[in-house]
């Protein structure tokens, strides 16, 4: 089943456009509003899939184990992010280089969840 990782594409490229859309735009309100939605609806995207796709892809023999890890590194880069956010807007002086850095960063991702081999068959 290829669904998942295309509806995670899809999420991922929504959120990624957002970005864009939020830097390049930045005095246009309904842009700016706009692209604040695409990035929540991304963000709730990925935090659900991130377990389905744990169960999924490690089974559930393991899957306390690997989701505790994969999470665990979501979590750490969720902290992360606004101090090297903040320390470019200080260096730059604007937000923009840190949207972009963030939309290019989305695109790797985009492609990871477009690679992902298709879900073993389980017997019924």
């Amino acid at each position: 089943m290829q669904a998942a990782g295309d509806v995670s594409a899809a999420a991922i490229a929504d959120a990624g456009a957002a970005l864009t859309r939020r830097a390049e735009f930045a005095r246009n309100w309904p842009v700016v509003a706009n692209a604040a939605a695409g990035c929540g609806i991304a963000m709730g995207a990925e935090a659900d899939l991130l377990g389905y796709f744990t169960a999924r892809y490690f089974g559930i023999a393991t899957y306390g184990r690997a989701y505790s890890w994969q999470y665990s590194a979501f979590i750490v880069a969720a902290g992360l992010s606004p101090v090297w956010i903040g320390r470019i807007f200080d260096t730059q002086g604007s937000y923009h280089p840190a949207l972009l850095i963030s939309a290019a960063l989305l695109a790797v991702a985009l492609v990871f969840f477009l690679l992902l081999p298709p879900f073993a068959r389980r017997p019924t």
